[in-house]
């Protein structure tokens, strides 16, 4: 078994850091990439007719109704159910919709706009 005294462990600690350190600075740079951009998914089909929802009472007092939308899931549309969000002042809702697109149909989410 090997014991270490204390000025030798430091030794070592200090080479290793030293190394590791000589390591990284002779290792190219990272080049930066640019972000990957994913393109809206185009469906063959229109969406249904929007469903009638009854709207609930607001739950509290600045509730904004966001209401329900298709959305595609699966290749299918699947309906996602209406319901309220905080309020921000200063901003107004925008409802998700569909847009038609190259021969299809492109999704555009819900946001809020000023």
């Amino acid at each position: 078994m090997r014991v270490f005294r204390p000025s030798t462990f430091r030794t070592a600690t200090l080479l290793g850091a030293a190394l590791l350190a000589g390591t990284l600075l002779a290792a190219p740079p990272v080049q930066a990439r640019p972000a990957v951009v994913v393109d809206a998914v185009v469906v063959p089909r229109a969406p249904p007719p929007l469903r009638v929802e009854m709207v609930p009472a607001r739950p509290y007092a600045r509730a904004v109704w966001v209401p329900g939308h298709w959305a595609w899931a699966r290749g299918r549309y699947v309906w996602r159910t209406g319901h309220y969000v905080r309020e921000r002042p200063g901003r107004h809702w925008q409802p998700a919709h569909w847009q038609p697109r190259g021969g299809g149909w492109v999704y555009r989410p819900g946001h809020w706009a000023s």
